[in-house]
């Protein structure tokens, strides 16, 4: 379950309760109502930013396609900023009118596990996270997409595989390492039915079915992601591992018709 997924469970949670601790003890005054509205705005706004900010992973095994919902180029227009901690002020004004509707110290706590996600939210929504596509890869059967992402010390990459013009995409295999892979590069067989992966244009080392059962080896580590050219300095077991690779991937290609052209 990706943490996006979490984010927009718990969003959806705390706008809700939000909305009804402004409401339950003076349903009536105006300024409850003022209230309840900016958790809904806080929330939609949360919501969107979750949305167009992350890599798509939404919902379990599912990732908006990248090529119909490009989110670098959302944030940052006038009416997506990008998250900001001052925005948590919004909800930290609402559970303010919620106290000025009744004051008393029931009130003050009712809202509060709501005000409480929102600041912590906008605040973690700062921390840095770079997330990266490399090329579509579209075949006779479907289209792929290998998206990267880091986050302090990790970083998870995955493979979507799905119809062009879908809305989501299956995520089929996801993988960790402790570095992203350079240049990176995904490639249908000539019958869209594998695809492969690489780095630095080396020989493809690692495939997929349309199923997500894996053929060859991902590596784990920086110092594995293949060059074009092996090395002499590399380690004789890591070479092996890499050219059994290869053979098993190319092996499997021979039976696809080869590389699709282009």
């Amino acid at each position: 379950m990706s943490g996006d997924f979490i984010l927009l469970v718990l969003t959806a949670i705390a706008t809700a309760y939000g909305f009804w601790a402004s409401l339950k003890t003076t349903p009536r005054h105006p300024a409850a109502w003022v209230a309840a509205l900016l958790f809904l705005a806080v929330g939609f706004l949360a919501v969107v930013h979750i949305t167009v900010s992350g890599a798509g992973e939404l919902l379990p095994g599912r990732q908006l396609n990248p090529k119909l919902w490009q989110t670098s180029g959302l944030i940052g227009q006038a009416w997506v900023p990008g998250p900001r901690a001052s925005f948590c002020f919004v909800a930290v004004l609402a559970h303010i009118l919620v106290i000025i509707s009744k004051p008393s110290k029931a009130t003050a706590l009712f809202p509060a596990p709501a005000t409480a996600f929102f600041v912590i939210y906008f605040f973690i929504a700062q921390a840095p996270r770079e997330i990266s596509f490399s090329a579509p890869a579209d075949g006779e059967v479907a289209s792929a997409h290998f998206t990267m992402v880091q986050s302090g010390d990790r970083n998870t990459m995955w493979f979507a595989i799905g119809d062009d013009s879908a809305v989501f995409l299956d995520i089929v295999y996801h993988h960790e390492a402790d570095s992203l892979p350079p240049e990176p590069s995904i490639r249908w067989s000539a019958d869209g039915k594998i695809l492969t992966f690489t780095t630095r244009r080396a020989m493809p080392f690692f495939a997929l079915d349309l199923e997500g059962n894996e053929y060859g080896w991902l590596p784990a580590k920086r110092k594995e992601w293949p060059k074009r050219l092996p090395s002499p300095a590399d380690d004789v077991d890591y070479r092996r591992r890499l050219s059994g690779a290869q053979v098993r991937v190319t092996q499997l290609l021979n039976d696809h018709g080869g590389l699709a052209k282009g």
